[in-house]
């Protein structure tokens, strides 16, 4: 999926791995600062985003409800968006 020269774009502070695995392929990577609240800066991320870009991770804790960035902007479904 990611290849040499791809960017990777993804939050951060988060999950030390994200800019190791895109290093790991010659990969880009590209974090973005969270918010001074902890969320992720959604704004940010899209203005990261080119032609090479060809994941970009939002994640959150693998705990609900635990620690910053757990609540998300919700659609009239109830997923998050």
């Amino acid at each position: 999926m990611v290849r040499r020269g791809d960017t990777v774009a993804y939050a951060w502070r988060t999950f030390d791995a994200y800019p190791l695995l895109a290093e790991m392929v010659g990969a880009r990577p590209a974090p973005v600062p969270l918010l001074p609240d902890g969320r992720q800066d959604l704004a940010a991320l899209l203005a990261v985003l080119g032609p090479r870009t060809r994941v970009v991770v939002r994640c959150r804790p693998s705990t609900a409800g635990e620690g910053p960035g757990t609540s998300c902007p919700t659609s009239t479904d109830g997923n998050c968006i």
